[in-house]
């Protein structure tokens, strides 16, 4: 009968680039430990356990990332951006660089890969676990977003009480669930018109802006509110 704990070369050859690759860093999904809003720096858990194979098969976790910087949709060069809470416990994914990150997170430019600027200490760092970078927002099952909006842009919170709506049909919308008497409130704006609606109506809005907006001193009115 053939033995088989003895490897071919080929075998071990597969072997040991199969360890060399588990050691590669790519992506993985994260959870944020805490986030700096002064420094736009987190700390991250890993959310993937590393395996480690002896006698027997065990799973450590790895260490929780320290400083690392956080993706959001931003144009500097533009001055816009668009910032959000970032709260322990959120969960995201962990990008981590090709070559070290340290000069680059210093000056913003493209540099030699390292810790400072000096030549000598550059680094041959790689797919390492010092380099992530880290985009909030990975949804996991307990996190799945409610009452998806398919068909339009929207800025919302988790539970939709709130929300901007952005798209073809109503063109800019603000929902509130409370305001306007705790009723809610409505605001379309499309094709330079706009709507407001109530459920309850405050004494200082006349009951017609439900259902068309006022007529302007010396103007027309305007086309009725959407469904």
């Amino acid at each position: 009968m053939a033995d088989n704990r003895v490897l071919t070369d080929a075998g071990q050859f597969a072997l040991q680039f199969q360890r060399m690759a588990a050691m590669i860093r790519c992506a993985m999904p994260g959870v944020i430990v805490s986030f700096d809003p002064g420094t736009q720096r987190a700390s991250v858990k890993p959310g993937v356990k590393m395996k480690i194979v002896q006698e027997e098969v065990s799973y450590i976790d790895l260490p929780t990332i320290q400083n690392v910087p956080v993706v959001i949709p931003y144009g500097f060069e533009g001055k816009v951006l668009l910032t959000f809470p970032i709260k322990a416990g959120d969960p995201c994914l962990l990008v981590f660089s090709d070559r070290a990150i340290d000069n680059f997170l210093q000056t913003g430019q493209s540099e030699n890969p390292g810790a400072s600027q000096n030549e000598d200490t550059t680094t041959p760092r790689a797919h390492h676990l010092s380099d992530a970078m880290c985009i909030p927002g990975l949804i996991a099952a307990p996190q799945v977003v409610p009452d998806w909006n398919q068909e339009n842009i929207e800025l919302r919170d988790f539970e939709r009480k709130n929300y901007i709506t952005l798209g073809a049909e109503y063109g800019i919308r603000f929902t509130t669930a409370e305001g306007f008497d705790n009723g809610g409130a409505d605001i379309r704006m499309k094709d330079g018109n706009i709507w407001l609606y109530a459920q309850e109506y405050s004494t200082r809005f006349a009951q017609t802006w439900s259902e068309q907006p006022p007529t302007p001193t010396g103007g027309t009115r305007g086309p009725t509110m959407p469904e």
